[in-house]
């Protein structure tokens, strides 16, 4: 008697389990059939618009000010980044003002330098979830293209420590070097 009991238990979490997932099957392919998208997709109205730079989130804490606290957010530690930000239009271009933080100032060359209101151009898309923006520096066209978390309010990408340099000049002995990645969140205006 005991077996049969625990044999028919089995049998009953086995048959939930394989019904469970055959609703959750259903459920994608009736919204598939539905024309539903459940990938995340960008179209090009949710970036037309005017974003500031918000967040500048780095993998390790640094402290930039030498005030003795360290923090994630570069922003808290600098204001070279402050006037950051970018204007997608609906013609598909953009503007984009931009800044590179240095450490090369000083007597020592061992103070924060900061390079701002660089103002870049081109044209932008989206692909998917991508940002894809062709940008003229000089002549000639850099192709850039970004994996963007998106809310209503922001859009978020990261950056690596090789694209970096766009924003920090480190001559590797800095408080900067340990970071890795970065990531960078605009807050729409």
């Amino acid at each position: 008697m005991n077996k049969f009991f625990t044999r028919s238990l089995l049998l009953v979490v086995i048959v939930s389990l394989f019904s469970c997932a055959a609703e959750d099957r259903d459920d994608v392919q009736s919204a598939a059939f539905n024309g539903t998208d459940l990938s995340t997709t960008l179209a090009p109205s949710d970036l037309v618009g005017t974003w500031n730079l918000s967040v500048m989130q780095a993998d390790t804490p640094v402290d930039l000010n030498s005030d003795g606290t360290s923090n994630n957010n570069i922003l808290n530690e600098t204001n070279c980044f402050d006037q950051m930000g970018v204007v997608f239009r609906e013609d598909m271009t953009f503007t984009a003002t931009n800044a590179k933080l240095g450490f090369s100032g000083g007597i020592d060359n061992d103070e924060i330098t900061c390079e701002s209101g660089r103002a870049d151009s081109g044209t932008w898309d989206v692909d998917g979830d991508v940002l894809v923006l062709d940008i003229n520096v000089g002549g000639i066209i850099y192709t850039e293209r970004k994996q963007l978390t998106i809310t209503p309010t922001t859009f978020a990408f990261a950056v690596t420590k090789f694209e970096s340099d766009k924003y920090v000049s480190d001559p590797g002995d800095s408080s900067a070097s340990p970071i890795r990645i970065l990531s960078l969140e605009y807050a729409k205006n």
